[in-house]
């Protein structure tokens, strides 16, 4: 009789709860519980799992459900932004990775064709580890979370070529170039037609269904969403991951994001947690202890290569140390596609079995260190902030890759509400303030909060205020509000700007100086400026009440 699949679900379960609950109560990241767990119960721990493989395909919609969350908060505008940095950054991060790692196999003796296919699977990273781990910390929003969500997006897109390769260098004939070429035309007919159908159907589809009110069939909605545009990638030749993504994205240019967002996350949380613990059960104890210099070493090599080497990429482009040197911390693990890609060399053969279990294991211990290094790295920023004087050089460093941003000009109670809403919605900011006590707290927040005067036009000019797409000002001094309002309306004509009030006669005069709109100092006053920032972002208006009606609870 087959074994039926309900105990493997209590006994994971089981070991999430109170393993996780461990860590948590020791104030130590959730995930690396998760691969303790699962190293627990895995066929090298306590082997309370009779069917590993039955979980691992269940746990893969985890990082489906992830990538559709990451793309849910994102937008078609602010990709565009950000082209610079997934092809500039990361093609340099992925291009000379995949050759260093490569060139680093063929000293060690082995043939061309399994030094390529190390080399790249080495270069990615975990998409669904580094996402968790920002968005855990709420680092989304900082530089080192923007640059990392840009590198990793390439990464996703260099799958495909290693994907086609592999079965091509197992064969003694065919064209490789021949072959990429038609994989890629399948590819971006296929990203095409979803982007297409997408925009026009699922606005109309989720209005007939929000009409109908049932909640399950909203949820059904959105898992036939999900999974279809997934599969429909994945018959293309990217990966199902690939179209959450896109889902995500197609999704976030509706009203009904939101309530997708509430629907969704619950299932994402569970299954990304059973994802982590699927990677824990890979920890084969036995093999390590009989290896154990071999897979240090490897791993070991992994997280040094890959660190450095981006880390110098991201310091040749400019970027500031402390963000070069938390990003390539954050992303020197291996990742989850490197178990699909070692998995198929194994299987055709390109790669021999003991090598495929040592770089599984290696690659595996890597991730495993993620959080921790994650967590030195947070470490290395709070502390060189604390030593470091705030210049408009290094403001133009920290915002050089920012486009259509709000620009918050103090850091006080309104400023943090209107920061935390922002950066909940992976909306793009920057805060200036000068209290250092604010700065701090912006920076313990990891926001993208900084130390300047906002009234003076070089400050403004070196975080880019003209590429902002709003202007709020919350000083607490009206009269450096005033010289403000009045400078910026002069400088930007058509630049929204929203402007903190003492009462209603300085109410008048603000909006006379040039001010969208001017706020007394209100209880509620925190809650307008934010609505009318959200309306003049493009926001609808089911939105905009959500989001008061939130606040007011």
């Amino acid at each position: 009789m087959e074994h039926a699949p309900l105990p493997d679900f209590v006994i994971l379960l089981a070991f999430a709860v109170g393993v996780v609950a461990c860590f948590r109560s020791l104030k130590l990241n959730p995930v690396l519980g998760y691969f303790v767990a699962g190293a627990l119960i895995g066929p090298q721990g306590l082997a309370l799992i009779a069917n590993p493989d039955g979980m691992e395909h269940i746990a893969e919609f985890g990082i489906i459900f992830l990538l559709f969350m990451i793309g849910l908060h994102l937008s078609w505008d602010r990709l565009k932004s950000m082209r610079g940095q997934v092809f500039g950054v990361g093609g340099a991060q992925i291009t000379l990775t995949s050759l260093l790692f490569g060139l680093l196999a063929v000293l060690m003796g082995y043939p061309l064709d399994t030094a390529f296919v190390i080399g790249g699977a080495l270069a990615l990273s975990s998409t669904a580890l580094v996402l968790q781990v920002l968005e855990q910390r709420g680092e989304l929003a900082s530089q080192t979370g923007r640059m990392s969500l840009a590198i990793l997006i390439l990464q996703d897109l260099a799958v495909l070529p290693l994907l086609v390769l592999i079965p091509i260098m197992a064969s003694d004939g065919g064209s490789p170039g021949a072959a990429i070429g038609m994989a890629l035309v399948r590819a971006a007919i296929g990203m095409v037609v979803i982007i297409l159908v997408g925009r026009l159907l699922l606005r109309p589809l989720f209005r007939l269904i929000a009409k109908l009110e049932s909640s399950e069939l909203f949820v059904a909605t959105i898992l036939l969403v999900v999974f279809g545009i997934s599969w429909m990638t994945e018959t293309a030749g990217l990966s199902a991951a690939l179209g959450a993504f896109m889902a995500g994205i197609l999704l976030a240019e509706t009203e009904f994001r939101h309530q997708i967002e509430a629907d969704v996350k619950p299932y994402k949380s569970l299954l990304m947690g059973l994802f982590f613990m699927t990677v824990g059960m890979k920890i084969d104890t036995v093999f390590i202890l009989e290896h154990l210099e071999y897979v240090l070493l490897i791993a070991f090599g992994i997280l040094l290569v890959k660190s450095t080497l981006l880390y110098a990429i991201l310091r040749v482009a400019n970027y500031a140390r402390r963000c070069a040197a938390h990003t390539a911390l954050l992303l020197a693990q291996g990742g989850e596609f490197a178990f699909i890609l070692f998995g198929l060399a194994g299987l055709y053969g390109v790669i021999d079995p003991f090598l495929v279990q040592t770089l599984l294991l290696s690659v595996t211990l890597t991730m495993a260190a993620t959080p921790l290094l994650d967590s030195w790295g947070s470490s290395l920023e709070l502390r060189w902030w604390k030593r470091v004087r705030t210049t408009p050089e290094l403001l133009k460093t920290e915002t050089r890759d920012m486009q259509g941003h709000v620009v918050l000009a103090g850091y006080g109670r309104m400023g943090q509400l209107i920061a935390e809403y922002l950066a909940h919605e992976n909306i793009p900011f920057v805060a200036l303030d000068t209290n250092p006590r604010e700065v701090s707290i912006g920076r313990k927040r990891h926001q993208p909060v900084y130390y300047g005067d906002a009234a003076r036009p070089d400050v403004l000019e070196a975080i880019g205020i003209e590429r902002a797409h709003a202007l709020v000002v919350t000083l607490h001094e009206p009269a450096r509000a005033d010289a403000m309002t009045r400078a910026m309306r002069a400088a930007y004509p058509n630049m929204p700007i929203f402007t903190r009030a003492r009462d209603m006669a300085h109410v008048r005069a603000l909006e006379m100086m040039g001010a969208n709109l001017a706020v007394p100092e209100l209880q509620v006053s925190s809650m307008r400026m934010l609505a009318a920032l959200l309306t003049a972002l493009g926001r609808p208006e089911e939105e905009v009440q959500r989001v008061m009606e939130l606040i007011r609870e």
